[in-house]
């Protein structure tokens, strides 16, 4: 059976022509019931997957950049005592890295240090 305007996708379709390609294989769509196909828009899992991925990398971003713009103005100079004498430019530089890197700069203000560092 072949699609047109109007026709439902089926699960038993063997070849389905979306425009002029045709599509080998059984075409499904998601929330196909048997009946008629839903005309509501609906997203595929990939689609979902890469949502949660960019939603958890902006989410992860801006908590960073909030704590780095924090460090830049009070905790810099507990990080490294050299900091005492950085310019506001220099800061700047390196907010994108504290910006990613937030929770091992959360780690190294709170005191916690690696065996390499206590020396």
């Amino acid at each position: 059976m072949k699609t047109g305007q109007g026709q439902a996708w089926g699960p038993e379709n063997e070849q389905a022509e979306a425009g002029s390609l045709k599509v080998a294989g059984p075409a499904r769509r998601i929330g196909y019931a048997g009946g008629a196909a839903d005309e509501r828009t609906v997203r595929s899992m990939t689609e979902e997957a890469a949502m949660i991925v960019w939603l958890a990398l902006g989410g992860w971003l801006a908590l960073g950049l909030v704590i780095g713009l924090g460090v830049i103005a009070f905790g810099l100079k507990r990080l490294t005592p050299a900091a005492a004498h950085m310019k506001l430019r220099v800061r700047l530089l390196i907010l994108p890295g504290l910006a990613a890197l937030w929770p091992v700069v959360l780690l190294r203000l709170a005191g916690v240090r690696a065996p390499e560092d206590k020396a």
